[in-house]
């Protein structure tokens, strides 16, 4: 997921379950993060559901510039609870 053999600007959506906190460190998550901003066309979307690090994916996403990238409360209706990362990339 850090090297995703998709052209720049190639895909409109991204969604994502319970995968990027796979990658154990930071360091590693971060490139994960980029690399969707990387293959999304201007106004691509974006859904990350995840139970670990999504602080970190907001975060990251907002140092790309994305305005509009939201967080959810815990969800527990899974186990363990969970949040989504939602957004838009800028135009």
């Amino acid at each position: 997921m850090r090297e995703l053999p998709l052209p720049d600007h190639s895909v409109d959506v991204v969604i994502s379950s319970m995968a990027i906190h796979n990658v154990r460190e930071k360091e590693g998550r971060v490139p994960a993060i980029r690399e969707i901003n990387r293959v999304l066309r201007p106004s691509g979307q974006i859904s990350l559901l995840d139970f670990l690090a999504t602080d970190e994916y907001l975060a990251t996403f907002q140092l790309l510039g994305w305005k509009d990238v939201q967080r959810s409360g815990l969800n527990f209706g899974m186990i363990p609870p969970v949040r989504v990362v939602s957004g838009k990339k800028p135009a």
